[in-house]
């Protein structure tokens, strides 16, 4: 059933980004992020980062290289490419 006081993060990462092969979901159970003032709940501070630390591991695997992240305002902060 559903609980107000429960949250559940999911967060969705499609790799590599120029040209999509895969996608990685994570999702946590009541996670929790720490590091500020007041304890975050939100998918973009719990499961983002560890869905970033999961593409830096498995993308090498993949055969996937971290590319040079443009730049500019709108610029993402990494981006994999295919070797």
């Amino acid at each position: 059933g559903y609980q107000r006081d429960k949250v559940i993060q999911v967060f969705a990462g499609a790799f590599p980004i120029h040209a999509p092969r895969y996608v990685l979901v994570i999702a946590v159970d009541e996670g929790v992020d720490n590091s500020w003032i007041k304890p975050r709940r939100t998918a973009g501070w719990v499961a983002a980062p560890l869905v970033k630390e999961t593409l830096e591991r498995v993308g090498p695997i993949l055969g996937l290289r971290p590319m040079p992240a443009p730049t500019g305002p709108s610029a993402p902060q990494s981006v994999m490419a295919s070797r």
